[in-house]
């Protein structure tokens, strides 16, 4: 009887169309202006640079005085947060990545260069001005 009551729920759901899966595993990005630290292997922070979130492009100025587009990562999406990286090929993920999480603030996140933790990356999110 209870193996009937399950089919019949089943074939219910999926003439209704109702999902069956767990749904997308990714968080949205959040689009807009940032102010970005790194914490050199946690304790020697660097100058604040301004950063812009483009869809899935990631932009930082060189410490706040260089042009615009210094610094350029392709953003990729993941439960927690998103990856920063310069392309999404194994090697590059390799050679240098930022693993964001999302927080009250914005993002923070862990660099690696080379598979190894270089420090952490703090991009705290701007007001828009009027």
């Amino acid at each position: 009887m209870k193996k009937m009551i399950v089919v019949l729920l089943a074939a219910a759901a999926l003439c209704l169309g109702l999902p069956a899966g767990a749904g997308t595993a990714e968080a949205r990005i959040e689009t807009g202006r940032y102010t970005a630290q790194f914490m050199s292997y946690g304790v020697m922070p660097t100058p604040l640079a301004h950063a812009r979130i483009i869809g899935n492009t990631y932009y930082q100025d060189y410490y706040g005085v260089g042009p615009r587009n210094a610094t350029t990562f392709r953003l990729f999406p993941t439960k927690r947060g998103m990856i920063a990286a310069p392309a999404n090929d194994p090697v590059s993920l390799w050679y240098h990545r930022i693993d964001f999480r999302r927080t009250s603030y914005g993002y923070k996140g862990v660099s690696y260069a080379w598979g190894v933790p270089m420090g952490d990356m703090i991009l705290r999110k701007v007001r828009a001005r009027r």
